[in-house]
């Protein structure tokens, strides 16, 4: 049995100069922004305490509780940490809030191009997952 030859759809790193998939991510910011600019209370909701947690990392230099100051492993730091830098720039919660989530929007896009491309997708369906990240 002879296996196939892997050919990828595009060539590497190309999809950042395909014209469809910088309409895809550019509609995607767009919108996430014009949905922001038009509920901006939406952005600060801090029902699970990550603006908190935040906060308290840029007080106590830890990752720690936001009421106790006690040392807490209870949720992940990943984005806690992200949101800390924006505010630790004296941006707002929500501009912090809405900055991370445009970042993290991009590089779901890019991730998602570049994983279609080293998987061999066709074009059509890199910018269809792009498109359902987005």
């Amino acid at each position: 049995m002879v296996a196939a030859k892997f050919r990828p759809a595009l060539p590497p790193r190309t999809f950042w100069r395909d014209p469809l998939f910088l309409l895809l991510v550019f509609a995607a910011v767009v919108l996430r922004w014009f949905f922001a600019q038009r509920r901006p209370e939406l952005l600060v909701e801090d029902a699970d305490g990550y603006l908190a947690h935040a906060a308290t990392l840029l007080e106590l230099g830890r990752f720690a509780g936001p009421f106790t100051g006690v040392s807490t492993a209870f949720r992940p730091p990943g984005f806690v940490c992200l949101l800390s830098a924006p505010l630790w720039l004296g941006w707002s919660a929500a501009a912090a809030v809405l900055a991370v989530q445009l970042t993290m929007s991009l590089c779901c896009c890019w991730g998602t191009a570049a994983l279609a491309l080293w998987l061999g997708l066709p074009r059509g369906m890199m910018l269809l997952a792009v498109a359902g990240v987005a």
